[in-house]
């Protein structure tokens, strides 16, 4: 019989990221995605316009990107993990 993949994300860590300063994605390299849990921040990235990143959505992190909030939030990291049913 095949196997199934099930994709699930994998919550491993979260930061306390400040207003203003330019995060690389490769300082995160452990990581898949990232998912903001604070209320209201916008971001910009690679040097863009920022735009506003809803609460609670996962987005994938891109090596070599870079990230910059408009104010302090919490955001979590995780994996996407492979759970073969």
């Amino acid at each position: 019989m095949a196997q199934t993949s099930n994709y699930q994300p994998v919550y491993k860590n979260s930061k306390h990221l400040k207003k203003g300063i330019t995060y690389i994605a490769g300082e995160f390299s452990d990581f898949d995605f990232y998912k903001v849990k604070t209320r209201g921040v916008k971001i910009s990235i690679n040097g863009g316009v920022l735009f506003e990143i809803s609460f609670d959505d996962s987005s994938q992190l891109t090596t070599g990107d870079t990230y910059m909030f408009n104010k302090d939030c919490v955001v979590a990291f995780g994996n996407i993990v492979d759970t073969v049913a």
